[in-house]
């Protein structure tokens, strides 16, 4: 009983003996009411504050989540090399160093012949000159070969502009071959090495096949 006059349920009445009477429903539960009311316009006040943050972030720029694959073993990587060569349609770009362009020719001569018949053009970044190495000077006369001042451990390959295989080359001795790779077709990433190509391209210069030597 004394727990129900405490909650201001009940009231007591004086006199002996001791008795109770009930309180009015208003009275009784009217500071529980008003109390449930502020929570409830705490409550709606918060999410309308939440709300406007949350139209606020979604016109914010916010960083685009890429994908890529990544590809072990050669048989795989030149796999997916053959088939960017394959299936391009526009345009091929070819970043190599001297080893990866030679295992480039070596697997996928066929694709290479194809793109030259099927009037893909083809541009090639290495540091091999037709003036001192035959498979510069025999490429020089399909595609465009372009010269740079470094040797890249690496082989890129972009089809179309919409399609890159970067792959590490590691060497051995007199020997190469490629160990890893990524494969992606985020434009995002495209890009920005695309902005780094653009770099290397000033620094290059066209080369073109010692005279006499094309039929």
């Amino acid at each position: 009983m004394r727990r129900l006059i405490e909650m201001g349920l009940i009231r007591e009445v004086p006199g002996s003996p001791a008795s109770f009477i009930s309180t009015s429903p208003g009275e009784a539960f009217g500071a529980l009411l008003g109390a449930a009311r502020r929570r409830v316009e705490e409550f709606s006040s918060l999410l309308t504050m939440l709300r406007g943050i949350y139209q606020a972030s979604r016109e914010l720029p916010h960083p685009i989540r890429g994908e890529f694959w990544y590809l072990s073993g050669e048989d795989e990587i030149l796999l997916r090399c053959r088939e960017l060569l394959r299936n391009a349609k526009y345009c091929v770009l070819v970043i190599a160093g001297g080893f990866s362009l030679s295992l480039l020719f070596n697997y996928a001569n066929r694709e290479l012949d194809d793109l030259y018949e099927r009037g893909v053009e083809v541009s090639i970044f290495s540091p091999l000159h037709p003036e001192l190495n035959s498979l510069a000077r025999e490429l020089s006369y399909l595609f465009e070969v372009r010269m740079m001042s470094i040797d890249p451990p690496f082989l890129v390959v972009i089809s179309d502009g919409s399609r890159l295989l970067w792959a590490l080359v590691e060497l051995s001795g007199h020997h190469g071959r490629l160990v890893e790779a990524i494969y992606s077709e985020d434009q995002a990433l495209i890009r920005l090495l695309s902005k780094y190509l653009e770099g290397i391209d000033a620094e290059t210069r066209p080369v073109k096949p010692i005279e006499g030597m094309k039929d």
